[in-house]
């Protein structure tokens, strides 16, 4: 039996998600210089000042390589410090530099301004209903990838 495209979560989500990171790739590009990645990294050592890399791959679910690429080409351009972890030699910590700071307040931007649009004519309980449900298939699916960890 062939896919029904119109019915399929997977395919639904995944076209969604797609056609956001092509709309947010270009705005962001144009806007900032920055890539989807490179935003993950600023909005993560934004909202958590001194979080390790680590943080990055467990909000935005990035490949390590992906993230670590994206941290050196940002302190590259002095958006962001690495730093030693004050208690462990071997770890760092991100923070913003005053550049990363106003390069964050762009993409932020871009970013409030593509929810919006994205969530245009939606009631306030038909937003939250939204929220909640990425929040519960994200569950899900972390739940699913837990389980085929184990043994």
């Amino acid at each position: 039996m062939a896919i029904d495209f119109d019915n399929s979560p997977s395919v639904l989500l995944t076209v969604l998600t797609n056609r956001m990171n092509l709309n947010a790739t270009r705005e962001l590009r144009e806007a900032a210089d920055v890539s989807i990645t490179e935003w993950a990294v600023l909005a993560v050592a934004a909202a958590e000042p001194g979080a390790p890399p680590q943080r990055v791959i467990d909000v935005s679910a990035l490949d390590k390589s992906v993230v670590s690429r994206a941290i050196k080409a940002l302190a590259a351009r002095r958006l962001i410090e690495v730093r030693a972890h004050p208690s462990h030699r071997r770890k760092t910590t991100l923070h913003l530099t005053a550049a990363g700071r106003a390069t964050h307040d762009i993409c932020r931007r871009i970013q409030h301004a593509g929810d919006r649009r994205m969530l245009e004519g939606l009631k306030p309980f038909e937003v939250a209903q939204a929220l909640e449900l990425f929040r519960h298939l994200t569950r899900q699916i972390n739940d699913l990838l837990m389980e085929e960890k184990v043994p």
